[in-house]
């Protein structure tokens, strides 16, 4: 069984370290799991110095923290990690009021809420057939009525017509009753909120939350939440004026960052992630659609640090990344599908002019609204970010995972490789339904290259894996407050693991070394046989007549080919008798392949 132990207490003291190692930390996305984050960022916090940190959704919401509370210690407030832990003690108590819907929207979010919790549609039958017995017995005793009057006044030769008339009457009318029972209870239940939640879907740009307080409630909304968080952590004042930036972070080389944070956000119009701060395109906001989802503070920031766009003259350009909230960025990868509202944005469409003069036609630029939703569509466990072909700090990363076996036969949690025969590869989950059917495509479609990255030699052993009952996390919104601190307490112990040294740097580097020697060998000899076999002879005779990128001067571009020719040479190395006897069978088995990958 899974032992639960007591979480620890801190001092400002621990965290005041001098000249400690640096580490870099990747956290997964998992809606509500991102309460296993803030005790494993807390128990790194005393020993490392976090200089990168980067995550998703749930992920993205604890690298903030942990970025703005390594803000204030490089200001001299170690006790802002103190500012971290109270807020993440106090979240068990609060999960569930943080998911505050639009009230018009509340029926059909506490609908799907109750269709989860029910857990299979039988259940949801099961449960409309008890709310509707009293129907059935309605029904019943109306169709029978008129047979069980006429047993008193008929002859006996006809009294056992009128008892199956009786018998008849009962089965119809409970029949009858029972299903206009059903019918209203799952029209009440289901398909009125349903419908109202479809036809006023677009104008919440897709999600039952907006983030922001809505009415009614007592307790801040999670964004409102976020805000204050990062406020108070950063600065030690949760009513600071100026939002924590992405410059504040930074400090005064953005080139060399103090702290370095990234997140990522889905672009759903474009299919594409982003990197946040960085949006890589032409793109803005309308005012007057962020105010429905950024409080009042980051929204007076936002306009007078944003220019006005006079192609679209009803928005604001989008800051320049050091004028990014980092409230920003974290809201726009934690919009998880439905539940949050996607962010609208702005972005100018250049490409569709271009396809449509192509096709003989004529359209003019034209600036599009597009919907940047929850990173973890794209990426959701984003492991690559501040890699390196050779690494010079750990990088520690946190990945939740499916416990596919009963809980009280474990004794623990948490799993990180140590040596490198322990290796973490993929479970095998049974398809016993429709549903694991669904979010099986689900997960295969927007999870594989994370998963198979996480697979490969140089990169498991650096993930601490934790792994969740179907019951823990994710979209278990009610999670009780219980369950909340055993999940922190697992985040701990998978704190713990790295701090005490569960990744082994030195051997770490070994294992990138090996990797990195079989990708050069492969991809330089690869790229050689193509090259010494006409290639380099077709860019001699050709590099005067080149069309494009005539920036390149002709003495830039015989640089490029004596470059390339140094390279190459290398290749004599290994195509000679190689001086590694039997290299597959000494070498690492999973080291991936080295590739140009797009840049997000």
């Amino acid at each position: 069984m899974s032992q639960v132990g007591d979480l620890p207490a801190y001092t400002a003291d621990q965290f005041a370290l001098v000249e400690p190692p640096e580490c870099d930390v990747i956290m997964k996305g998992g809606v509500t799991s991102g309460v296993v984050y803030p005790y494993a960022v807390l128990e790194i916090a005393t020993k490392y110095r976090f200089r990168s940190l980067g995550g998703t959704s749930a992920g993205a919401i604890a690298a903030a923290f942990a970025a703005a509370a390594e803000y204030g210690r490089q200001n001299g407030r170690p006790e802002s990690f103190l500012a971290l832990k109270h807020y993440c003690d106090e979240l068990p108590a609060i999960l569930p009021t943080l998911f505050q819907p639009s009230p018009e929207l509340k029926p059909a979010l506490d609908s799907l809420m109750d269709a989860m919790k029910a857990g299979s549609p039988a259940a949801i039958i099961r449960e409309g057939l008890r709310a509707s017995v009293g129907w059935a017995v309605l029904g019943a005793l109306v169709l029978a009525l008129p047979g069980f009057l006429a047993v008193g006044f008929l002859p006996f030769q006809a009294v056992l017509v009128s008892l199956y008339a009786l018998l008849l009457g009962l089965a119809a009318g409970g029949a009858a009753g029972l299903a206009w029972g059903v019918y209203r209870w799952a029209r009440r239940k289901y398909i009125d909120p349903v419908r109202a939640f479809v036809a006023r879907f677009a104008e919440h740009n897709f999600g039952f939350c907006t983030g922001l307080t809505q009415p009614g409630n007592t307790g801040p909304a999670v964004t409102d939440w976020l805000h204050r968080a990062l406020q108070h952590i950063a600065f030690g004042n949760p009513d600071h004026p100026q939002p924590l930036t992405f410059g504040n972070l930074w400090g005064g080389d953005p080139e060399h960052p103090v702290i370095d944070l990234k997140v990522v956000t889905t672009n759903l119009s474009m299919r594409r992630p982003h990197t946040l701060p960085r949006m890589g395109v032409t793109s803005g906001f309308r005012p007057a659609d962020w105010q429905r989802l950024f409080p009042a503070g980051v929204m007076g920031y936002l306009q007078s640090v944003s220019r006005a766009w006079q192609e679209d003259p009803e928005s604001l350009l989008f800051p320049k990344q050091a004028d990014v909230p980092v409230l920003v960025a974290v809201r726009m990868s934690l919009s998880f599908p439905l539940l949050f509202s996607a962010v609208p944005m702005r972005i100018e469409d250049v490409e569709l002019p271009s396809i449509v003069r192509r096709l003989g036609g004529d359209a003019p630029t034209q600036v599009r609204t597009v919907h940047f939703s929850d990173g973890g569509i794209s990426s959701n466990f984003p492991i690559h970010m501040f890699d390196a072909p050779l690494p010079r700090r750990p990088t520690f990363a946190f990945s939740l995972e499916d416990l596919l076996w009963s809980a009280d036969e474990v004794k623990d949690r948490v799993a990180l490789p140590e040596g490198a025969e322990h290796g973490m590869g993929v479970q095998i989950a049974q398809i016993g339904s429709l549903t694991d059917f669904g979010w099986s495509i689900l997960n295969s479609a927007k999870d594989w290259q994370d998963q198979l990255l996480s697979e490969i030699t140089g990169q498991r052993e650096r993930i601490a894996r934790i792994y969740l009952t179907k019951n823990e996390g994710g979209l278990n919104l009610n999670m009780s407050a219980e369950t909340s601190r055993a999940l922190m307490f697992w985040g701990y112990e998978a704190g713990k693991k790295f701090k005490e040294g569960g990744l082994d740097f030195d051997e770490h580097k070994w294992r990138r070394l090996l990797a990195l020697y079989q990708n050069l060998r492969s991809y330089l000899l690869r790229a050689n046989t193509v090259w010494s076999k006409g290639y380099a002879e077709w860019y001699e005779s050709y590099l005067r007549d080149t069309e494009t990128y005539n920036a390149l001067s002709l003495t830039d571009k015989r640089r490029i080919k004596a470059d390339l020719d140094a390279l190459f040479e290398i290749c004599s190395v290994f195509e000679a008798e190689p001086s590694i006897r039997n290299p597959d069978d000494k070498f690492p088995r999973k080291t991936g392949m080295l590739k140009i990958s797009p840049k997000y």
